[in-house]
This record gives structure tokens, sequence and C-alpha cells, in this order.
């Protein structure tokens, strides 16, 4: 078994921008890079104290995989490639990971660019740096008695003699007042269910026009009279709306049961009154000759 390698302090950061400044992700892959990146970070994570393990089935979500499978491919790109040492487990026990660095780049540096930076340092002349300021400043600034007056600029007028005034603001149209609502056009049919069922023709006024509607395009319509006659007769006509169960009459009803009125006679009509017949027991028949 391979020895855990000595990790210098920020490791993982720097082994991260090296990554990207080596331009890896062009030859193992996006998947890779981001799977050398979990890695090295988990290996920060655990202050790089050893080798950090993984089961197929645990890493390859945290990578974006979906199947081990698919892990397995682009862990070998990795480690073909020489970024990824890898020491697979067996049943029950987990694969052994940590990131490497390839021969070739282990002497680059992490940062931006390949230039020295003592390159770029500014060379201040002798002359200018004995002009420069040894005074320390105070909290506020510098001293006022130590440096130069303040220069004050004059705005002058001449400035802004070719600066043409500012236009007008446009006037703002008064808004157009809201149109009244139309009041709704009369219909017998719709105020009739209003008045047998109790609704409210504001809250219930979608459903009471939708089964306004549907009764005026039957054939024949129905009228105003007949849904009060049904109204009056609804509990003759329907023996199975009992008071406990129907206390009032609903639209629901009159949408479904409205056609069972022509359906029959009217069952509130008085009815016929009829005499007894005679008892022969005690009244004598009487015979015509």
């Amino acid at each position: 078994m391979i020895a855990y390698p000595q990790r210098p302090s920020h490791f993982a950061h720097k082994y991260c921008r090296l990554l990207f400044k080596q331009c890896v992700a062009n030859e193992i892959g996006p998947e890779g890079c981001w799977l050398l990146t979990v890695i090295a970070h988990t290996e920060d994570a655990r202050h790089y104290k050893g080798a950090v393990t993984f089961f197929n089935l645990q890493l390859a979500p945290l990578v974006g995989l979906g199947s081990a499978d698919a892990l397995d491919r682009v862990r070998k790109r990795c480690v073909a490639a020489g970024w990824l040492h890898y020491e697979p487990g067996a049943k029950g026990v987990a694969g052994r990971y940590w990131v490497t660095v390839p021969d070739q780049c282990a002497d680059l540096g992490d940062g931006p660019t390949d230039e020295n930076g003592s390159d770029y340092e500014e060379v201040i002349p002798a002359d200018t740096a004995a002009k420069m300021r040894t005074n320390p400043r105070s909290k506020c600034g510098t001293i006022r008695e130590e440096s130069a007056e303040h220069s004050s600029l004059s705005l002058a007028p001449s400035l802004f003699a070719d600066v043409p005034p500012a236009a007008p603001a446009p006037e703002q149209k008064p808004k157009k007042p809201a149109k009244e609502k139309k009041p709704r056009p009369c219909n017998p049919l719709f105020d009739a269910l209003v008045e047998v069922t109790g609704s409210d023709p504001v809250v219930n006024g979608r459903y009471v026009g939708r089964v306004a509607s549907l009764l005026a395009s039957a054939s024949p319509p129905y009228t105003p009279g007949e849904v009060h006659d049904f109204a009056r007769d609804w509990r003759l006509l329907l023996p199975w709306a009992k008071q406990s169960e129907h206390p009032r009459l609903t639209l629901g009803i009159i949408e479904k049961h409205l056609p069972q009125l022509r359906a029959v006679k009217p069952l509130s009509r008085p009815s016929q009154q009829f005499s007894p017949p005679p008892d022969f027991d005690t009244q004598p028949m009487e015979l015509t000759p």
C-alpha cells in the first residue's frame, strides 16, 4: 500500500488553481475535474491526515454521475492522466483516494501567469525617493501645517454658457375616469333562481347565470313559472329530499331534477273530494218503480 504524501498548507486551493491553469478539463473532461476537486477538498477537510475513502454509490452523486459505471470511466481517465491515485476497495471496504500532480506539472506554480513578479516591481529614482513625504498622516488626513495649501477651483460661468436650458417637463394628462359598469339586463329566469334558492347574485352570480343559461337552452326553454312550481312541489317530486338532509332548495337540485316537473302533473293541486258510499245496513235502499 502506497503511503499518503505530505501536503503543504492550503494544498487543495493551490491544486484547483493548477487544474484550470493547465486546462485539465480539456484532457479528462469537466466531470473528471470536479471529481478531483471533491477529492482534494475532502482531503483538506481531514487536515491532510491520510487518504479519503468513498464507496462508489457514495461518491457518484457527489460528482453528479448517475451510476457506478459512469464513475469508473471518469476515474480511469483521471488516473491515466496522472491526476488521481485510487486504490480499489472490496465488499464492505471503501476505496482510497488522493489527488496527485503529474511529473510534467510538478514544477509549475498555481499563479495566474508564469512570469516572475520581480520583473514588474516599481523602480523609484533616488532623487524622487528623497522628496517623498516622511511625516505620518493624522487620522483625518495630512497635517495642515505641514502640507500645501488647498487649491480652490472656481466654477467659471463660461463653462456653462453653451449648456442649453433644461426642457420643461411635459404636462401630465389627467387620467380618464373609470367607466361605470352597466347594470345587468333584466333576466326573469335568473331572478327566479335567485329568489327560490336564496343565492347571492354577486357572490354566486356566475353559477346562477350558468344554470339560467342551461335552462334557457332547453327545448322548449324553461320559464320562471316552472322554476317557482318546482320550488313549491320539489319535496313531493323528490321523496328522498328529506328536511334533515336537504334543508333548502339548491341550484344543483334544480339543474338536475327540474325536468321531472314536465314529466308529471302538478302534485300540489287540490284533490277531488268523493262522497263515501251509503251504508245500506242502516239506510234502506229506495227502489224506484
